[in-house]
């Protein structure tokens, strides 16, 4: 299949009876970020589909509303339906995250608390007190901050030695499985905040006119009127004898 999900392709917003122009802005991991200039706007979690012009005809992706635009410029975050979830290739963004959060190994019946160091919308890097087993499963008590807590299961898939840890410290990339609706919104939702804070240049550049881009050129403009004003105060000084 073609990859129809780029940013800069024009595509037709399908919501309940109207249909809408737009433009794909940027795609990672599961979600899509598009424009919506004209009210009204989607509710939270509301269907939304993604229709393209292909050569054979019409073709349609199916998604679901997890960030609402409140006013014209702002994006509409969109999350992709599973069953095309691994149809593109993306990037695969993480953030750092100092967490420490209870993790209950399966086969073995045992729990602990396990620092989680950084987080993605597939998974996460944990660094526990005793070693993990490749291939093993967890169940992870995953409460972000400003989120609703989630028990989630997780596969561990490859492990790596601490950089500032004791020398025999190691950390345990898990994979994500079979995540609830309501547990990858809230991820995902928690991830676009998060990289929003931690790389606004970056994301102004994605999303012109979202909210990275409101914050940007909004301390622009406070640098600007701080400048002017100590020019002001400079020029108003008397000049030296």
């Amino acid at each position: 299949m073609a990859s129809y999900l780029e940013p800069g392709r024009r595509v037709t917003l399908c919501l309940a009876e109207r249909r809408v122009p737009s433009r794909i802005l940027a795609v990672a991991q599961d979600t899509v970020g598009v424009t919506m200039d004209t009210p009204p706007y989607p509710d939270e979690g509301a269907g939304v589909g993604l229709e393209f012009e292909g050569p054979d005809g019409a073709v349609s992706y199916y998604t679901r509303v997890i960030v609402c635009p409140r006013a014209p410029g702002d994006a509409m975050i969109l999350m992709r339906a599973p069953n095309i979830s691994g149809a593109e290739r993306r990037r695969a963004w993480r953030v750092p995250l100092d967490l420490r959060a209870p993790v209950r190994r399966v086969a073995a019946g045992k729990a602990a608390d396990m620092r989680v160091v950084n987080i993605s919308t597939e998974g996460a890097l944990l660094e526990p007190e005793a070693a993990l087993e490749l291939h093993e499963v967890l169940d992870i008590y995953l409460a972000l901050p400003g989120q609703d807590p989630h028990l989630v299961r997780a596969r561990v898939v490859r492990e790596e030695a601490s950089p500032k840890r004791r020398p025999r410290s190691l950390r345990f990339g898990v994979l994500f499985a079979d995540l609830a609706p309501d547990a990858r919104r809230t991820l995902t939702y928690f991830m676009w905040e998060r990289l929003i804070k931690l790389y606004p240049k970056e994301m102004a550049k994605l999303f012109p006119g979202g909210k990275a881009y409101r914050k940007l050129q909004g301390r622009k403009r406070k640098d600007e009127r701080d400048q002017r004003g100590q020019r002001d105060e400079r020029a108003g000084e008397p000049e030296a004898p």
